[in-house]
């Protein structure tokens, strides 16, 4: 995730609308008008992409204090994606005529969404590759440690990930079924990876690493 300078945060604030939505709540859909950039004050929102079959593939899972819907900044006449929220999720609203022309007279914000867009789409590329060259068990793993890392934090069991997530919700991450996934969360927790309850908890960090990345990695 790249941060939002204050510069950014601020005039998103200034210019944009605050509206709430509750779990499960649609912000927009396939097709909705792609006039909005959203920035999220308070809770989670995940984006999906629906393919033609209806089947799901979820891209991340936002979370305070980062961007989403960035590709408005394009032209971009249509919502190619969905976004949902995971929770009680506040998000400002804002214009994206009036944000580029605010861009216009402040190149310093001008560069930090194109860096926003760009590091977007670096993401997109790397998860498209591991769904074309990775097996389920190596995505499960990577996108467990992608969520702890933005979305986590430490606790006497271990790496707590923050966000309540369903086993649908990951498969919608990994591209897998629900059944697929919940046979992989079993295996994990029978090895000792992962502690049930009502978040997901990492208990073994350096070995679901192992399994992610194929390869030991130094944990600070």
């Amino acid at each position: 995730m790249i941060p939002l300078t204050s510069r950014f945060s601020e005039i998103l604030e200034q210019r944009g609308v605050l509206l709430h939505f509750k779990r499960g709540d649609l912000i927009y859909g396939l097709d909705d008008p792609n006039d909005m950039i959203y920035w999220i004050k308070k809770g989670r929102v995940k984006l999906s992409y629906l393919d033609e079959t209806g089947r799901k593939l979820a891209l991340d899972i936002f979370g305070e204090g980062q961007l989403f819907g960035e590709l408005s900044l394009t032209q971009v006449d249509k919502r190619e994606l969905l976004a949902e929220a995971l929770e009680s999720t506040e998000v400002v609203a804002a214009d994206r005529n009036r944000l580029l022309d605010q861009a216009k007279r402040d190149p310093r914000l001008m560069f930090e969404i194109l860096n926003l867009i760009g590091s977007r789409s670096r993401s997109v590329q790397h998860k498209l590759e591991d769904m074309a060259f990775k097996d389920l068990p190596t995505r499960l793993a990577r996108v467990l440690l992608h969520l702890s890392d933005t979305h986590g934090h430490h606790t006497p069991q271990g790496l707590q990930i923050d966000c309540r997530l369903t086993h649908q919700d990951l498969a919608d991450l990994i591209g897998a079924t629900r059944t697929n996934v919940t046979m992989m969360l079993s295996m994990f927790y029978s090895n000792g990876l992962l502690k049930k309850g009502r978040y997901i908890t990492i208990t073994d960090e350096r070995q679901l690493r192992e399994k992610g990345y194929g390869h030991k990695e130094q944990l600070n």
